[in-house]
């Protein structure tokens, strides 16, 4: 075989392997894309049930603040387990749990109770994401 025989052959095999590999980051660029716009369709979905959870987060402080001032109930610890008797589902499983976890301390005041439930239950990051 000559030498420009051989040059020949490496350069196809070369443009070939180029070829494949420029068809394969064509491929990976595409599937990139998709899920970039996957991703920011997510983001914008949750951004937007974010609003709305928050939305009803306020109502229902408003109501529970409104229902307090109804039944005359001003102190703290009264307002902690009147507000504990509406709890459903996982908010009320973890209630449950840490009244009766003696390592944790008490919940003494109404802040203190909104801060814990708002700990355990809000995104830890959603308003940065939002």
């Amino acid at each position: 075989m000559s030498l420009n025989l051989t040059m020949d052959n490496v350069n196809e095999l070369f443009d070939s392997y180029k070829d494949k590999l420029s068809d394969k980051n064509d491929a990976l660029e595409a599937m990139m894309m998709a899920l970039k716009e996957e991703t920011m369709a997510t983001t914008l979905a949750l951004s937007t049930r974010i609003k709305e959870l928050e939305g009803e987060l306020a109502l229902c402080r408003a109501a529970i603040e409104n229902f307090f001032c109804a039944k005359g109930i001003m102190d703290d610890t009264s307002k902690v387990n009147t507000a504990s008797l509406f709890l459903i589902d996982i908010a009320l499983l973890w209630w449950r749990g840490r009244t009766t976890d003696k390592r944790q301390g008490e919940i003494g005041t109404w802040q203190e109770f909104q801060c814990e439930l708002k700990g355990q239950f809000y995104p830890e990051f959603a308003e940065e994401e939002a």
